[in-house]
């Protein structure tokens, strides 16, 4: 496609449409007449900004997201991945359509917020000091965390992580052997379904390990599952704009690791980023 493709998180399409972020629409738009970039939608944006039974209210989003995005959309399932035409109002009547699932939200406490910080205290982290660094330090930082921990002298080095590489590797072995035979019944793409797999691990890594975690009042909720499907939607695009800083910063890290080249903006970045375009 011409224009570039930039992913907003739902809580920038809530707050333009509800003129918490008066004027950025009208910056949106001029960026797409002028052919620099493009703002395809996803389910889960569509599922998000929608939520409860304010009908008016969600009719108002879904028409602003049909007029930005030109109907361009982001289908991520197991059977589909990329760009295609569709109306917002077409995958919200889909989404509805199904029943919701209670998956993440029984995940959401399979680690408990306790347990996330014990583990932070028995690796030694300086959440303090890992939250100052920037994504490629912050990588540096962990794996030298992980490399010089001193295990008790019974442990089987061999099997112990010593990188962020070497719990995703543990992590993409065991999804393989465990998974492989149903994505094969299901007709899946098995390299989709390990770059999803890793992009989720990594993320849910990161805030378990203290870098921008979740606070333990929103710990219960569950939004960092929400959070890494926008991440693995957005490195399918050129950036990701959300006023979540801690989103912001753990999609950093993950595209840094990765190696996907997809910028990421608090959402004032981006509108001065769009000003000084026009200037």
């Amino acid at each position: 496609m011409k224009n570039i493709p930039v992913y907003l998180d739902s809580n920038v399409i809530i707050d333009i449409c509800d003129g918490r972020e008066v004027g950025l629409d009208e910056l949106l738009f001029g960026s797409v007449k002028s052919g620099d970039y493009c703002y395809p939608f996803s389910a889960e944006q569509i599922s998000e900004i929608t939520f409860g039974n304010d009908y008016e209210r969600n009719e108002q989003r879904l028409a602003f997201v049909e007029r930005l995005s030109n109907n361009l959309y982001f289908v991520h399932s197991v059977y589909e991945l990329g760009f295609k035409y569709e109306s917002p109002f077409k995958i919200y009547e889909t989404i509805n359509e199904v029943a919701p699932i209670q998956e993440e939200k029984d995940l959401a406490n399979f680690i408990t917020y306790e347990q996330q910080m014990e583990a932070r205290n028995v690796y030694g982290i300086d959440v303090n000091r890992l939250n100052n660094l920037n994504p490629k330090e912050a990588i540096e930082y962990l794996n030298s965390i992980f490399r010089d921990f001193k295990y008790p002298d019974s442990t089987d080095i061999s099997q112990v992580p010593r990188s962020l590489d070497d719990f995703i590797e543990f992590n993409r072995r065991n999804t393989i052997e465990h998974f492989s035979t149903l994505w094969d019944s299901m007709g899946a793409n098995h390299d989709l379904m390990l770059r999803d797999n890793t992009i989720v691990t990594l993320f849910s890594l990161l805030d378990m390990l203290g870098f921008w975690g979740d606070l333990k009042k929103t710990h219960k909720k569950g939004s960092r599952f929400g959070d890494s499907s926008h991440t693995f939607n957005a490195s399918h695009f050129g950036g990701l704009v959300s006023k979540d800083k801690r989103l912001i910063m753990k999609s950093g890290v993950v595209f840094h690791s990765v190696g996907i080249k997809a910028s990421t903006y608090l959402t004032s970045e981006f509108r001065r980023h769009l000003e000084e375009k026009i200037r």
